[in-house]
């Protein structure tokens, strides 16, 4: 049997697995909710928003539609039928999650549901979203969501300054599951410190993610502890103060370049990547030799990956660590451009 037919069978047999048993109706396909929002002294009926199923997959988050919300009523449904055919779930899945998104950026996201067991731990999961109240000889179930609650954030520099002013999107934490661990979850806005540091916003008692670009150590090199850049941050429920590092000491070296004969050579660039988490890299121009062969720059040493001289011909030369190590001990060096072949 080839392997592309086994890989297919192995599929097939997950699916069938995953659904066997409930085409009879063993398990309920749907129900039909009221939903309201607990407050002071009454709750307030969730007038329009949307009952998702989020699936979790390496590479990416799917998302179902399981039912829309119309003046506080919404049936919501998944079939085995409809599990098995529209929503495929594939042997990667991590897990399943039911999502509440509501007007305003609102969000309710339910625990985690085991991917095995879909049909089975939707429904617990969806009411276990608040309180529920069966009326009508059980036919129609009241959801009462708790109230979101309004959590204050301090973002400081590592060495205690506040980050006055700084606008940072937020979101509720859902995944990294994929390749380069870039976050994927439900947005909450962009929100701005005020002088101090301080920003306020409605959230679930849930994980957030902060979009701010900080830097965190990573290992040792040429300039001793070395750090690279970050995207953004997890922020646990109990976090108040977030203190990140978002800038290194910076240093002025000098580089001159001269060729095989001693004269100076004009006109090549010095290229920088930095290092960075994930994937991809982040590289750019620094600046270009004059007529005297000099290139002066200022850099932030613990965070460069690796230093390339670039001719206006596209030929590149990289600097050894060796060169690195002068540079960050001397802030000066001599280089031959190209360089002497062994």
């Amino acid at each position: 049997m080839g392997r592309a037919v086994l890989r297919c069978l192995v599929k097939w047999l997950w699916v069938a697995m995953l659904v066997g048993g409930r085409l009879n109706g063993a398990e309920p396909e749907g129900a039909d909710y009221e939903v309201r929002v607990a407050g002071e002294g009454a709750s307030a009926v969730v007038t329009s928003g949307t009952v998702w199923l989020y699936q979790d997959v390496y590479g990416g988050v799917q998302r179902f539609k399981l039912g829309e919300i119309r003046e506080g009523r919404v049936w919501v449904e998944l079939s085995a039928r409809r599990l098995a055919e529209e929503i495929k779930p594939a042997s990667n899945t991590r897990q399943f999650w039911v999502v509440l998104e509501l007007p305003e950026l609102r969000w309710y996201r339910s625990a985690g549901i085991e991917p095995s067991d879909p049909l089975r731990g939707w429904l617990p999961a969806l009411e276990a979203l608040g309180t529920v109240e069966r009326v009508d000889s059980g036919k129609l179930r009241k959801l009462e969501l708790p109230a979101l609650t309004v959590r204050r954030l301090r973002f400081l520099s590592a060495d205690g300054v506040a980050l006055k002013g700084e606008s940072i999107p937020l979101s509720v934490y859902v995944t990294q599951y994929n390749h380069c661990a870039v976050h994927e979850g439900l947005p909450l806005g962009v929100f701005e410190t005020d002088e101090e540091g301080w920003l306020e916003v409605v959230a679930p008692a849930m994980p957030l993610y902060a979009e701010l670009r900080h830097l965190v150590q990573d290992g040792t090199g040429f300039a001793g502890e070395m750090y690279a850049c970050e995207g953004g941050m997890r922020i646990e429920l109990d976090a108040e103060a977030i203190i990140v590092r978002t800038r290194l000491p910076a240093e002025r070296w000098e580089l001159r370049l001269r060729d095989r004969r001693g004269n100076p050579v004009p006109h090549v660039t010095l290229v920088e990547w930095i290092r960075i988490t994930g994937c991809g890299a982040n590289d750019g121009p620094l600046g270009k030799s004059d007529a005297a062969g000099r290139l002066q720059v200022i850099l932030r040493p613990q965070e460069i990956e690796r230093l390339a001289l670039e001719a206006e011909s596209g030929a590149r030369r990289f600097l050894t660590e060796a060169e690195l190590a002068t540079l960050m001990r001397e802030k000066s060096i001599a280089l031959e451009w190209p360089a002497s072949t062994p």
